[in-house]
């Protein structure tokens, strides 16, 4: 009996020997996703036998030559290069009151604006547009309203570039409003907040600078 277990044992291990064999171990560096992110978009390409962790701005693979590869080109895609991107921050205010005329400034996104909220017209107050860099604050005082912020690590997720920013909004009356916000890239996301009767509206819409 014990000359069987012994055999056994030693038939697994030879099993989890052969899962392993050939097996390489390397270590990646991301410089725009989490681990935690990176844990999950690698998890599916690691086979029996294989190993994976993070920590800090580094993921360990234990993977097949040829599973390396992939998961190489994989974070290649998804994480990008460690230089900094400019990216444009494109800015428009607007009031939301009871304006009974369409204002032609803002017609690609009145449709978003009408959908949001339920203010009678909407009317362009202002706009700017602000180049910036990744991991970099930013600022820009107009007649009407200032505007400054941070710009953190733009990040690939799925097939969508997302753009983390912190934006702070005044006008003469004071700040109106701040919020960190993930827009996506060529997309514009909208901010809201009530004054009196009506509303100042945020349009942040985010483009990688040529």
């Amino acid at each position: 009996m014990k000359r069987m277990l012994m055999l056994a044992l030693l038939a697994l291990s030879l099993a989890g020997c052969d899962r392993t064999r050939g097996m390489d171990t390397k270590t990646y560096p991301i410089s725009r996703l989490t681990v935690d992110e990176a844990l999950a978009l690698l998890t599916p390409y690691i086979s029996e036998g294989g190993y994976l962790s993070g920590k800090g701005k580094f993921i360990t693979v234990r993977e097949k030559p040829e599973r390396q590869t992939v998961i190489a080109n994989v974070l290649r895609e998804y994480d990008g290069s460690a230089e900094a991107l400019d990216v444009v921050l494109n800015f428009q205010v607007i009031q939301a009151d009871g304006f009974t005329e369409k204002d032609p400034a803002i017609a690609d996104v009145e449709g978003t604006l009408r959908e949001m909220f339920k203010y009678q017209g909407y009317k362009l107050i202002g706009a700017a547009q602000i180049r910036t860099r990744e991991d970099e604050d930013f600022q820009q005082q107009t007649d009407v309203f200032g505007i400054n912020g941070h710009m953190q690590r733009v990040r690939k997720s799925g097939t969508e570039t997302r753009v983390p920013v912190t934006v702070r909004l005044a006008t003469r009356q004071g700040q109106l409003l701040q919020s960190t916000v993930t827009a996506t890239l060529d997309k514009p996301i909208v901010l809201g907040q009530s004054v009196g009767t009506g509303a100042v509206i945020l349009v942040i819409r985010p483009t990688l600078a040529k």
